[in-house]
């Protein structure tokens, strides 16, 4: 996790650090972004601390960030995974995003495509 907030401290990037957090203790951490390129929403680094993991934290994190995507009126939400890490494949599949020909560091990419309000203007 100490990478990831230093991503969002130091690394010059567009990521913005996030704590998932029940009940008023920090369970784990997630982090998101804007693409200046095509203004799709970015979810990273999510993690759940081991004791909290297979309690709904993590799907209900990614939830609520798609959500504040589609308020945002973002044409998409990217992240990418291990191809190793069965769990998080199943949980982003099951969330509706699909998995893409793109890498990020030796990761998959999966993208979700956001239903667009054709009233809104934006990317």
């Amino acid at each position: 996790m100490h990478r990831y907030l230093n991503l969002c401290a130091y690394g010059g990037t567009p990521w913005h650090p996030l704590a998932v957090e029940v009940d008023g203790s920090i369970v784990g951490f997630a982090m998101w972004a804007i693409d200046p390129d095509d203004g799709s929403y970015w979810i990273g680094g999510l993690v759940i601390d081991t004791p909290h993991q297979g309690k709904g934290y993590g799907r209900a994190t990614v939830r609520e960030l798609i959500a504040v995507a589609v308020a945002g009126g973002h044409p998409s939400v990217g992240l990418s995974y291990s191809e190793a890490n069965v769990a998080a494949k199943a949980l982003y599949a099951g969330l509706g995003f699909v998995g893409t020909d793109e890498q990020v560091d030796g990761e998959t990419v999966a993208r979700l495509v956001l239903a667009r309000d054709p009233a809104r203007p934006g990317p």
